[in-house]
């Protein structure tokens, strides 16, 4: 297709062309005045797909495709997205007609700098604008597909009306076609979500546009994407296996949560993101709402109005019961002041993640608190991941208490800690705001330095439980743990059977079918764990089985049976 020039009228004479907004890979945009609208705000963009007959594409495939994108924006009608006005085919040629958008693009705000998004007011605003235009997509029935820095423009010039376009790859929630698409119809590649490289299965398709957005709100404040690989293959090895830096690390006047919530969205496993833009927004909110006032965000548990972590809870806790009766009754040794551990071990889905939030749901309910930690296949190289996270969890907890209650502890802290304290504020930057006496802690050499770090953070995780009723740790997929955690896991399970762990319960989950005699985890833990404090699940029993299909379908009937027996 030739490309239009300035002046040029087409569709009947309908719509004259003004400029060329952008080129795409699948056509044109150009600036266009309606004619037909007397009024002057009658210019439109005009989005003109590529010469069909030039196409390698099955031409029925091709006009498919273009109706898509038209039926997909004429679903919704919400401030955060571009308003289709109608759909063209004059002469062979294929025009999708749009509202204009004045104030061009993220791409081109970020690179001109229209706004310094490293100001936590600017960015938190375009960050919940788009989260709330994203819930609305999807409370749609529809995904985006592509969201990146040059699908979002601005309604206005002064850039405070972000809207998602382009919805060419647009699909509906729930259908086969978003995940399975080949490679030539995926997003732009530094956007990516690791499951759309079909290297990870993923279970809710929403959740790759929660990873894109957070690869473009990284690059709203950075100025550039997560990951900046010289080639696609480095750049897709980056994004299967890379940790990008945060944000608070690049920024040191970021807010940290803030920081915390692109690094949920840009998880490598799906089930680790935010399960909703709901929930993301309902994050974004609390931090406006306290920034806007204090200008500072404290610390707070992130995901909690997660649509997904409220539907779990709904799911019966089938089966167990003597499991479950052995971890409370942990529980309530803990409390008593004999901490201990626990090592659940089931195949992949057999239950034992369930079986520790029901443990921390009963701990809940008498006043303990639960942390949770989980590690990742992707980042088993990243030192302390798991412990990182509980870190942070309970840092954020603890900044919602009052500041003198919080610095006598911290004294008390320093003091039995002494020069070892320095250790764990250097590798925890975070811990910085708790222990801010530091610098006065006598300096000290130690001769294993590394084993003195890990004896520390034991030391500090024990008086963490000492501060409350009691306090438990669940940590997640053990057998993806890296080296250093194992460290911290094989020091607490040793405390634990010397009865020295005062009121901490450490519950720790791996999936028993990847985890061999040969396996670092059972090597240095399990092979050490008596009965006491080693769960091992089986399968439900036919009846437990039965039980859990009906009440999760809350139905019965000869269907039922048969969906039972297979």
């Amino acid at each position: 297709m030739q490309r239009l020039k300035v002046g040029q009228r087409i569709c009947k004479n309908r719509f004259e062309i003004v400029s060329l907004l952008g080129v795409g890979g699948s056509g044109e945009v150009y600036l266009a005045r309606d004619t037909q609208v007397e009024s002057l705000d009658n210019q439109v963009a005009l989005k003109i797909y590529s010469d069909l007959s030039q196409s390698e594409a099955p031409l029925l495939e091709l006009h498919a495709r273009i109706r898509h994108e038209a039926e997909a924006l004429a679903k919704i009608d919400h401030a955060s997205v571009v308003k289709a006005l109608e759909l063209i085919v004059d002469d062979d040629m294929h025009v999708l007609v749009q509202e204009y958008l004045p104030g061009g693009s993220l791409h081109d705000s970020i690179r001109l700098q229209h706004k310094d998004y490293r100001d936590p007011a600017h960015w938190l605003k375009l960050a919940l604008d788009l989260a709330e235009g994203l819930e609305a997509l999807h409370s749609s029935g529809l995904i985006h597909g592509d969201i990146k820095p040059g699908n979002i423009g601005f309604r206005d010039l002064g850039h405070n009306q972000p809207v998602f376009l382009d919805f060419g790859q647009a699909a509906l929630i729930n259908s086969s076609e978003f995940l399975s698409r080949p490679a030539h119809a995926l997003a732009t590649l530094p956007y990516l979500a690791p499951e759309r490289s079909g290297f990870i299965k993923a279970k809710r398709e929403e959740q790759a546009d929660l990873y894109s957005l957070g690869a473009t709100l990284y690059e709203v404040a950075t100025g550039h994407p997560p990951f900046r690989e010289a080639t696609p293959k480095l750049l897709l090895e980056k994004i299967l296996n890379g940790v990008p830096q945060a944000l608070s690390e690049i920024i040191p006047s970021f807010p940290e949560p803030l920081s915390d919530i692109v690094q949920k969205l840009l998880r490598k496993n799906p089930d680790d993101r935010y399960a909703s833009a709901r929930g993301l927004a309902h994050d974004l909110r609390l931090c406006r709402e306290e920034f806007s006032s204090t200008k500072k965000i404290s610390f707070f548990a992130l995901g909690k109005k997660d649509r997904i972590r409220e539907l779990k809870n709904k799911i019966p806790f089938v089966g167990r019961r003597a499991e479950l009766n052995k971890l409370n009754n942990q529980l309530e040794d803990a409390i008593t002041g004999r901490g201990g551990c626990a090592f659940i071990g089931a195949p992949s889905g057999g239950g034992k993640s369930r079986l520790c939030y029901e443990v921390g749901w009963k701990a809940s309910s008498l006043g303990v608190r639960t942390l949770i930690g989980k590690f990742s296949e992707f980042e088993r190289n990243v030192p302390l991941s798991g412990i990182l996270s509980i870190m942070h969890g309970y840092l954020r907890e603890m900044a919602l208490e009052p500041e003198a209650d919080v610095k006598s502890w911290a004294k008390d802290v320093g003091n039995s800690l002494g020069a070892r304290l320095r250790l764990l504020t250097q590798r925890f930057t975070s811990l910085r705001d708790v222990f801010t006496f530091t610098k006065e802690l006598p300096q000290e050499e130690f001769e294993d330095e590394s084993r003195t770090f890990i004896e520390a953070l034991v030391d500090l995780l024990v008086m963490f439980g000492s501060r409350d009723q009691a306090l438990i740790l669940v940590l997640d997929d053990l057998q993806w743990a890296d080296p250093e955690s194992l460290s911290v896991i094989e020091i607490i399970s040793g405390r634990a059977r010397k009865g020295e762990l005062g009121k901490l319960l450490l519950l720790g989950s791996y999936r028993s079918n990847e985890v061999s005699q040969e396996h670092t985890f059972h090597q240095r833990i399990l092979q050490h764990e008596g009965p006491q404090s080693h769960v091992q699940l089986g399968p439900l029993s036919e009846e437990e089985s039965n039980t859990l299909v009906e009440s999760l379908l809350d139905e019965t009937g000869p269907q039922i049976t048969k969906l039972q027996r297979m």
